[in-house]
């Protein structure tokens, strides 16, 4: 992965982690281990069924959704 594309993703996942901030009423460090401990980031991480491509707010919505 370029460095282009690794920059790319990680502000994908900043924008991810704010939704979930804000859509849960959590802090900005419990939404990064919310993200960073679902099942859905290392799907995102390693590309799979090209998640990284569908919106911030669905993917922050099913992040929500699966941490039901």
């Amino acid at each position: 992965m370029s460095t282009t594309d690794r920059l790319t993703l990680d502000m994908k996942y900043a924008r991810i982690i704010e939704l979930l901030s804000v859509k849960v009423g959590i802090s900005y460090s419990d939404a990064m281990n919310m993200f960073y401990n679902s099942s859905l980031f290392e799907l995102i991480d390693k590309g799979i069924a090209e998640l990284h491509c569908r919106s911030d707010l669905y993917l922050a919505e099913e992040i929500i959704r699966m941490d039901k």
